[in-house]
């Protein structure tokens, strides 16, 4: 069982300063620290609501005692309240130590010992210490145990557990030296059991198997309650583990897409080649609209677009697999093939021109200038797997078809159009079955030069 105590002072550019692997761990630390505060805060303000309670109770109770004998119990409670707030303002100072939990929780259970034991000195109606063991004293207890159960600390509870185990054994076992206590700790002489009734029921008599039931019940119970906090911090800490690998994958891959990685055992970045289809789209003229433009407007004007395209390529089942500046690259197949690769690919280069023209007639209504993005597809054969080095991977997907779908999509500035797809991918939309519809409004073009190549290819623009 771990017990972390990190200061919810510690800040991200700290973590960052640390490995990977660390500053996730300190993240979760501080998070759970977060919630400790948020758990003391919470038993801070039940302990004013319990005691407030308690107080109306003692009037109650001790209306015969007297008015001394009741204020007497009151100022214990005032002592009690100012534990409560005491540790929860020192935990929000600057003075805060993972020790001054465990030093508040001794002084409440020593606290509550004196309270129970000791009889008020101005009670007229007083009552023998040994009298005041058979009542169900020992339950308060039990709500101090509660109470740490909030902080998310094992250490805590077991620590709560063994001093008040230890305080109410000394307490007891100082009624019992008493020379007016009677017990049946003398198994040497047996007594008729007449003569056990009546040292039953006398005043002075203490119980001791009383006591033992009461410390092992309660050392169980300790270890019971540690053992859920620390199956439920487990529990926690496995959870913010998983939804942070998920949402590192959500970042590149659709919600459907991370179900099925977040299921699977296979490896992400194990070396193959398989056919995929890549589209690259950016916005057209950015760097003279960058240099008319503020940095703040600038990055405006990149989340806008960068926020679109990421919407649609996961809508379509895409994976995103980076940003270059203003451009987006995304493909369609990885890390899996898919029966619609190519088709999907081409119905989200679609749905992308049209959501430029959606979003410029949102800016035209705001009196601001329009923006222009070109949009270019390929399908073929690709290598995928992870490159990098030893403190940074990242899952690439290289190749001709990769090469080709960038150079399409700089085309589509020579030929004045929105989408440039290559006749690799019009064939195997074809083959897929959805051709006609997806390929309303392209021409085709045979023969065609892309910059930077050699050769010609057949592409289909609009």
């Amino acid at each position: 069982m771990t017990d972390h105590a990190i200061s919810t002072r510690d800040t991200p550019e700290a973590f960052d300063a640390c490995p990977p692997g660390d500053a996730a761990a300190k993240r979760l630390a501080a998070a759970f620290q977060r919630e400790v505060m948020n758990g003391l805060r919470i038993s801070t303000r039940a302990r004013c609501i319990a005691l407030g309670a308690i107080a109306i109770l003692i009037v109650v109770q001790n209306w015969e005692a007297g008015v001394a004998a009741t204020l007497y119990f009151e100022v214990l409670l005032a002592l009690f309240l100012v534990l409560g707030i005491g540790h929860y303002w020192l935990a929000k100072s600057r003075f805060s130590h993972a020790v001054h939990k465990y030093l508040f929780a001794t002084a409440d259970i020593f606290l509550l010992v004196f309270v129970i034991l000791m009889p008020a000195p101005f009670d007229d109606t007083f009552v023998s210490p040994p009298l005041i063991l058979r009542g169900p004293n020992f339950l308060y207890f039990l709500v101090l145990l509660a109470g740490t159960m909030l902080s998310y600390s094992p250490r805590l509870v077991l620590w709560n557990g063994a001093v008040t185990i230890a305080a109410w054994s000394f307490g007891v076992w100082w009624i019992i030296s008493l020379p007016e206590t009677i017990t049946f700790l003398d198994f040497a002489n047996p007594r008729p059991h007449e003569e056990t009734r009546r040292i039953f029921l006398d005043e002075n008599f203490v119980f001791v198997m009383g006591w033992v039931q009461q410390i092992v019940i309660y050392a169980i119970f300790t270890g019971i309650m540690a053992l859920v906090v620390w199956r439920a911090r487990r529990l926690v800490e496995t959870q913010a583990s998983t939804e942070r690998e998920r949402a590192n994958l959500s970042r590149y891959f659709s919600p459907n897409m991370v179900d099925e990685l977040a299921a699977s055992d296979t490896p992400l970045g194990a070396v193959r080649r398989q056919n995929v289809a890549v589209l690259f789209t950016d916005i057209v003229g950015f760097t003279g609209m960058s240099e008319a433009r503020s940095p703040e407007q600038v990055i405006a004007l990149l989340r806008g677009f960068h926020g679109r395209m990421e919407e649609i390529v996961f809508a379509h089942g895409g994976t995103l697999d980076k940003y270059i500046g203003d451009a987006v690259m995304a493909t369609f197949g990885t890390p899996e093939s898919g029966a619609r690769d190519a088709s999907d690919a081409l119905a989200c280069a679609r749905t992308m021109a049209d959501a430029m023209k959606a979003w410029n007639a949102e800016r035209a209504a705001a009196g601001e200038a329009p923006v222009e993005a070109g949009i270019g597809v390929q399908y073929g054969p690709a290598v995928l797997g992870d490159i990098g080095g030893a403190h940074r991977l990242e899952f690439a997907v290289i190749g001709d078809t990769v090469n080709v779908a960038s150079r399409l999509e700089r085309l589509t500035r020579n030929l004045d159009v929105e989408i440039v797809v290559g006749g690799d991918l019009v064939a195997e939309v074809r083959r897929e079955g959805g051709g006609e519809n997806l390929l309303e409004g392209f021409s085709e073009r045979i023969g065609q030069e892309i910059p930077g190549r050699s050769g010609t290819i057949t592409i289909w623009a609009r």
